[in-house]
């Protein structure tokens, strides 16, 4: 046998020895790997840490210079989820010949192992017959640049499918790839048990998670759930959650272990109980609502949902329910049954609509009052309702409220289904929603056609003579007010006639009183048969008979009615068996030539008609008008007494009149905030005041009053004002003179040449009722208050002024009668009184000045109910303008010496706010002493009335006493103490 072929046996068996060492080893590394791979497996670690940490230890063996994990997307594309030893080069070239593979329809090793689930292993992979194919030829290089000979791959099986594959890779034949194919296979099993595990723990984790949730969520369940064992006799509750506690006020510890009616008592319906039982029963669920008692004692509606629990066996093993705290919509829908039911009952009628007025629901009353049954107006404007006596602007009106107050309240005349119409007082606001759109209109009216026949009925008792069926004296009144202002507007004049019978009184005297009545009724007959359809008759009584006569543009106009008029007496009176003749006298004023008030107007008629008799005849009537003529006057009037003024005056010359003025002081600062000027009239006989000669004077000199007054009052102003005192001044107008519209353009033009700042004026003007009604006095208001002028309305309750009319009227301030100041402190009465006006004026946003102040008990009683603005001869009386320039307010409210009247004011104040609490069932403890609790000692019974209100709030804080009872005792306390002090200021009055 030659060397060489010796040697090369001998080197055979040396390889041969080397490379089963060698796969001894390697089997023993590849072993220790996996065992290592499975040994530090992290639960929380995803697939491809974990595939990264199984490839980094196999790696770590030194085996295979190329260990990847493998494993093919859902789209088809396969992805290298980790890898070791592989470059990003290799990697993307190999991706890229897969793609190339697939797109041939050739597969690769990887895929045949992932399509049979088997491993696969080769010897020699550079002879792969595919690396030959044109789309490999990148691939082809890298594996025969590295030498790429060995490779074996093992599928990784996970949940009974092929995952993915490990792939190893060497460049010669180390070790036995045969041998260690088992151990490789084993290892992607590992790695597959390993991915499998992680998914298992993570379900897990999920579902632990859920679960936890899932407690987590009914432990904080607003509604309260429950648990019954109903395998237990008692069946008691064994869980409870948070909310059922907070629901029913018992701890869990306190519930568990006893059945739910322990949430019972006799108050729970009967048959919503039966109906528990029944559904219990049955294993059916049930949801009622049930009345329960809390664990602190007071009752609460539980809406309770319960469901049954069947285990696969078909047992009942438990009840779970739900618990819901309706209180709060039980309440609610108790209200709305309850206004549904007063709706219903009512026997106003009530129409619901919607934003356009289109109705949507009626009451049966509505039914009842319009004869429209409810089907046929459902969908109907309310137009369908309106009769013919309203025009649109009456509509508009309405209309035009709702869109800008939300609601409208007055009288309309409706139309009833039948055609007939019929007064009805109509209410109506709107419903709005939280951003204030409106979503509806309520409206509540009432048919008053039987008011309106009493009121009528009443009006004709009221504002009718008995004997004539004449207007009286009322009635005159009302018109008199009316025709003034028409007047002025329509530039006519007004004649205002005192008819009066000559020689009625011997008619009484001779045929008797019936006889004189018969004539009176004839005499009512004929004059209104000659009179015109817009004049006015009305009898004052006895034979006096007054004539309003409108629209008189000339003379010839008067001698006319004259004419008229004395027709009635050309033929005698047949009254009875008798013939009477009889002639008569009229006195004539005419307005606005005689511009004086109403009540001087009539004496002016009457001095005209004293000044008739036998003078100027038409037929059978003797008149005269009245004018300011001094020799008419002085045969038409009597001779003054001695001592008093002349009547009237002669005519007024402005040097006749001085102004003083009188602080008005604000509280509490005890300064002065303006000024009043007062006339000051210089006569022989002495200084009158305004009181005195005013009513004296005919009405041209009293209009020049006021400017004679406004004059010195602004030059005044100036004066003040160079020396450092800044004042505003009110000045007094008779509201007939602001009628004229000249009159606000005469004071601005005196503002303006004394250059005075218009808001440093104010115009008072007194209370004179229904005259502010009149459109063309509220055009002129709006004129002197658009010039910045301040308006006062003076003598505040002396006249009739409505609410409604105050609060259409733009005055700044309002000041309350002297006489009604005067002597305060001694009338309870009248103080309470005064707080009620405190509270209106604040409600109409003016000042409230309150005149007559004259003793500090006054003072301090009318600061003490909120008033801050005062005037009175306490405070300072009238001052001339040097005296008042030097003159400082030097009072004290606290120094009043009878403290009885303050402390009552206080009281007034703590009873109201306690009255307010208890309405509002705010009230909480007896609260403070009534300020009266000072001065109880000296009034007998006084301290005891006082000792009755603590009772009364102590049964209103427990709920012993409902809040409408605690109200009307605490108003009777009220009343006995006004009279326990009227009775004192009374006693000392008489003593």
């Amino acid at each position: 046998m030659p060397v060489w072929t010796h040697f090369a046996r001998l080197l055979a068996l040396a390889l041969q020895r080397c490379r089963g060492q060698a796969s001894e080893q390697a089997y023993a590394c590849l072993l220790d790997a996996i065992v290592r791979s499975h040994e530090t497996f992290d639960p929380g670690a995803d697939e491809a840490a974990i595939a990264d940490r199984f490839v980094g230890i196999l790696h770590e063996s030194s085996l295979f210079p190329f260990v990847w994990v493998g494993r093919k997307q859902p789209n088809g594309a396969l992805e290298v989820l980790a890898s070791r030893g592989v470059s990003p080069e290799i990697k993307a070239i190999y991706l890229d010949a897969h793609r190339a593979a697939q797109a041939a329809g050739m597969p690769m090793l990887i895929d045949r192992v992932m399509e049979s689930g088997e491993s696969q292993w080769r010897e020699d992979y550079q002879q792969e017959g595919i690396l030959d194919n044109p789309g490999m030829r990148e691939w082809r290089e890298q594996v025969d640049a590295y030498g790429l000979r060995l490779v074996a791959m093992s599928p990784i099986p996970v949940g009974g499918s092929i995952w993915g594959v490990l792939a190893t890779n060497s460049f010669a034949r180390v070790v036995d790839f045969e041998r260690l194919l088992p151990v490789l296979e084993r290892g992607a099993r590992t790695l597959g048990l390993a991915i499998e595990r992680q998914a298992r723990e993570r379900e897990l984790r999920d579902a632990l998670a859920d679960l936890h949730l899932e407690s987590r969520a009914i432990e904080a369940a607003q509604q309260g759930i429950s648990i019954a064992d109903m395998r237990q006799p008692e069946q008691p509750l064994i869980y409870v959650n948070p909310a059922f506690t907070r629901i029913t006020g018992y701890t869990a510890a306190e519930v568990l272990g006893r059945n739910c009616r322990m949430l019972q008592d006799d108050t729970a319906d009967a048959a919503v109980r039966a109906l528990l039982r029944d559904a219990i029963e049955a294993r059916r669920p049930a949801t009622v609502v049930l009345q329960n008692r809390h664990k602190d004692g007071h009752h609460f509606w539980n809406e309770i949902s319960l469901s049954p629990v069947v285990s696969d066996e078909g047992e009942l093993t438990h009840y779970i329910g739900l618990q819901t705290d309706v209180s709060d919509r039980m309440r609610e829908e108790i209200y709305r049954r309850q206004m549904t039911s007063v709706v219903e009952n009512m026997q106003e009628g009530v129409v619901f609509t919607d934003a356009g007025l289109r109705m949507l629901n009626v009451n049966p009353a509505f039914v009842r009052i319009t004869g429209h049954d409810r089907d046929e107006v459902l969908g109907q404007t309310l137009e369908l309702l309106r009769s013919d006596r309203h025009d649109q602007d009456g509509y508009g009106e309405m209309r035009e409220a709702l869109e800008t107050v939300g609601c409208w309240q007055g009288e309309l005349w409706n139309r009833r289904r039948n055609g007939e119409a019929y007064p009805g007082q109509l209410s109506i606001s709107a419903v709005r929603n939280d951003q204030g759109t409106v979503l509806h209109y309520v409206g509540v009216f009432t048919d008053i056609t039987a008011l309106k026949e009493r009121e009528m009925a009443l009006q004709q008792a009221a504002t009718r003579d008995f004997l004539t069926g004449l207007p009286n004296r009322f009635a005159l009144d009302q018109r008199l007010e009316a025709c003034l202002p028409r007047a002025l507007r329509q530039q006519t004049l007004l004649a205002i006639g005192l008819l009066d019978l000559d020689g009625f009184k011997a008619v009484n005297d001779t045929y008797g009183h019936d006889v004189g009545d018969l004539l009176l009724r004839q005499l009512a007959d004929r004059l209104r048969r000659v009179l015109r359809s817009s004049d006015f008759l009305a009898r004052l009584g006895g034979d006096e008979f007054v004539l309003l006569m409108e629209d008189i543009r000339r003379w010839a106009d008067v001698e006319q009615l004259l004419e008229r008029i004395g027709s009635v007496f050309d033929a005698p009176f047949h009254v009875g068996q008798h013939e009477v003749d009889m002639k008569a006298s009229l006195g004539l004023t005419l307005y606005p030539l005689d511009d004086s008030k109403p009540r001087d107007l009539m004496r002016h008629a009457d001095h005209a008609l004293y000044a008739a008799k036998g003078r100027d005849r038409v037929r059978g009537l003797f008149y005269t008008l009245y004018a300011y003529n001094p020799a008419v006057h002085d045969a038409a009037e009597p001779l003054p007494e001695a001592g008093q003024m002349p009547q009237p005056l002669k005519r007024l010359a402005p040097q006749d009149l001085t102004v003083y003025y009188q602080p008005v002081i604000e509280l509490p600062a005890r300064s002065m905030s303006g000024v009043e000027a007062l006339a000051r009239l210089h006569h022989r006989q002495g200084t009158r005041g305004p009181d005195d000669f005013l009513a004296q004077l005919a009405p041209v000199d009293v209009r020049r009053t006021s400017f004679v007054v406004l004059d010195q009052a602004l030059a005044q102003l100036r004066r003040w004002e160079g020396a450092g005192l800044s004042l505003g001044v009110s000045v007094n107008f008779e509201p007939l003179d602001l009628l004229a519209p000249s009159t606000a353009l005469a004071i601005q033009s005196r503002l303006e040449a004394h250059d005075i700042d218009p808001a440093r004026l104010t115009i008072e003007i007194i209370d004179s009722g229904r005259l502010f009604a009149d459109p063309a006095m509220r055009e002129r208001l709006q004129t002197l208050k658009a010039l910045g002028i301040g308006l006062a309305l003076d003598d505040l309750g002396s006249a009739y002024a409505s609410l409604e009319r105050l609060r259409s009227l733009p005055f700044d301030s309002l000041k309350l009668d002297r006489g009604f100041g005067i002597g305060l402190d001694r009338r309870p009465a009248d103080l309470r009184f005064l707080l009620g006006l405190v509270d209106l004026a604040q409600s109409l946003g003016v000042s409230l000045v309150v005149e007559g102040v004259d003793s500090p008990e006054t003072l301090a009683a009318v600061q003490t109910l909120g008033v801050h603005r005062v005037q009175g001869y306490f405070l300072s009386p009238p001052l001339s303008g040097e005296e008042l320039a030097s003159h400082r307010p030097a009072f004290d409210a606290t120094t009043a010496g009878d403290p009885l009247m303050p402390a009552y004011a206080g009281h007034l104040l703590w009873a109201r706010g306690l009255r307010g609490r208890l309405q509002t069932g705010t009230v909480t403890s007896a609260g403070d002493e009534s300020p009266l609790r000072a001065v109880a000692p000296r009034l007998p019974g006084l301290g005891a009335l006082l000792d009755r209100y603590p009772p009364i709030l102590t049964d209103a804080v427990a709920s012993r006493l409902p809040a409408d009872a605690a109200v009307l005792l605490a108003d009777a306390v009220e009343r006995e103490i006004q009279r326990v002090l009227e009775g004192v200021y009374e006693a000392a009055a008489a003593g």
